[in-house]
């Protein structure tokens, strides 16, 4: 983790995750896409803090790398960031080659005081 002083003079931790390159079928590297797992949704309640995070191992099962990376994105949230974590399952790669993932689709969070 990075020290960094914001605008107001407050100490920030930046805490970096790690992304997977993946490359579309022909395996050229001219058309690979990061997928990130920044690309998520956080919430934060009065002392509760949940984060919904995107899975790329989900649609991959046999690939070691990306189960790898899951159990890790899962750990810094869970146990450095102190987050209920929810692992999202789906084809967010698809979403990627576009840019985008899980935040990017999401317009509306409902919430409720319950």
């Amino acid at each position: 983790a990075n020290q960094l002083m914001n605008s107001n003079e407050l100490n920030c931790e930046v805490k970096r995750v790690p992304l997977d390159l993946w490359l579309n079928d022909d395996n050229n590297s001219k058309n690979g896409t990061f997928l990130t797992y920044n690309n998520c949704l956080i919430e934060v309640f009065d002392d509760k803090k949940n984060v919904y995070i995107p899975s790329y191992s989900s649609v991959s099962t046999s690939s070691v790398n990306r189960r790898k990376l899951d159990e890790e994105i899962l750990r810094i949230y869970r146990d450095d960031l102190d987050f209920n974590v929810t692992m999202m399952n789906g084809s967010y790669h698809e979403l990627c080659k576009n840019g985008g993932s899980l935040h990017c689709i999401t317009k509306t969070l409902s919430r409720s005081d319950n």
